[in-house]
């Protein structure tokens, strides 16, 4: 009986030890509690009245979330998800099959275990920016008008967009050298900012143009300029691209301009191959128009 009851006892010790080593899931942050309004002022097209906004507020551990005014279309029941993650809130809306019969509806969420200050907001696979409740209990996302940089606890992330890209085989420069032309201004709380780099290498043949940035951890500026090309084009002209940053803030950035070139074969495999040709800084200031110019050699 002895041996019995201490085989019990480490049993039983084994058990406990078991019991309050594990994590419980009770505190780890998740959503749920959806619902949704009815479909409202439907009509034909794509044109329904209001703007979509999302509302996060903040109470205790809990973030309600809403999404205003969002455009579904009619037939299906459309339907909201929310991933919450560390840091992290990845929506996604179902809009029902494509129709011709459009309608708004609003959206409400709950996302619970909500205890860090900011989160990177993704809505449809395409990152919104980040949320902070530090200072702020509610904070509204304007998800048409994006070019606005930052509202209360709100920072949309920075953006390129190529103005254009041209040959200038009819209008050449007084040297073919490479050289970068950038500045910015803030006037009336909004930033202006260009860049505008001459004889950029272009290919021979018609390409397709683009600008993709992203902003690493300590802030840096990383600025593709992208040549989506095929392969078998070898030779190069020389031509101007002129782009601009948006929802950029009064602040300097460390940025690094790489010449990115993505080349395709046939069978659409592409080949990346991308060089730095420009690390430095811009400066923003309210009132304040700053330019730099760089040759690129």
């Amino acid at each position: 009986m002895k041996r019995i009851s201490k085989t019990l006892l480490l049993l039983l010790g084994m058990t406990v030890a078991l019991t309050t080593g594990c994590s419980s899931n009770e505190s780890m942050i998740s959503a749920g509690d959806y619902s949704r309004s009815e479909c409202e002022h439907s009509t034909r097209g794509w044109s329904v009245e209001g703007n979509p906004i999302l509302k996060l507020t903040r109470e205790g551990d809990k973030i309600y979330g809403e999404i205003q005014n969002y455009q579904v279309y009619c037939v299906d029941e459309p339907t909201l998800d929310c991933k919450a993650e560390e840091k992290h809130l990845d929506i996604h809306i179902e809009k029902g099959e494509p129709t011709a019969c459009v309608c708004y509806v609003n959206f409400y969420f709950t996302v619970f275990n909500a205890t860090d200050d900011s989160y990177q907001v993704v809505l449809d696979d395409e990152p919104l920016g980040s949320v902070s409740f530090a200072g702020h209990k509610t904070v509204q996302i304007d998800l048409t008008n994006r070019e606005q940089a930052y509202e209360g606890g709100f920072e949309y992330p920075v953006k390129g967009i190529v103005s254009y890209v041209y040959d200038i085989a009819d209008y050449p420069h007084a040297t073919t050298t490479p050289t970068l032309r950038f500045g910015g201004i803030i006037e009336d709380g909004v930033v202006y900012s260009g860049f505008y780099f001459m004889n950029y290498p272009m290919p021979c043949e018609d390409a397709s143009y683009d600008v993709e940035v992203e902003q690493g951890d300590d802030g840096t500026l990383e600025i593709n300029m992208v040549c989506n090309r095929r392969r078998g084009a070898d030779c190069n002209r020389l031509g101007d691209f002129i782009f601009r940053l948006v929802n950029l803030q009064p602040k300097n950035y460390h940025f690094r301009l790489n010449l990115v070139n993505r080349t395709s074969d046939n069978a659409g495999k592409p080949t990346i191959e991308s060089k730095c040709v420009y690390e430095g800084e811009l400066q923003l200031e309210n009132g304040k128009e700053t330019e730099t110019t760089v040759e690129l050699r």
